[in-house]
């Protein structure tokens, strides 16, 4: 599946749409958090990518949009 018929806008996909872009284009630690769930979706520190290991919220079409390798891991908060 492609990127584009992946991305439904107005939906989860448009964060990590722009999410995976960012961490494409910035370099550094980042963290992708959602303080009303205290949920971690994505963690880069010293250029290692680990993404929320919940199948749902990292789907094979959204992991695609990733640039990077990266490891699944689960984040209590």
């Amino acid at each position: 599946m492609g990127l584009l018929s992946a991305f439904r806008p107005g939906t989860t996909c448009d964060i990590v749409f722009i999410a995976a872009g960012v961490l494409a284009a910035v370099p550094g630690d980042a963290i992708l958090y959602f303080p009303e769930s205290g949920t971690v979706w994505a963690l880069r520190r010293n250029g290692r990518l680990e993404i929320d290991d919940a199948g749902y919220r990292w789907t094979p079409e959204r992991t695609e949009w990733l640039r990077e390798p990266f490891v699944r891991k689960s984040y209590v908060l």
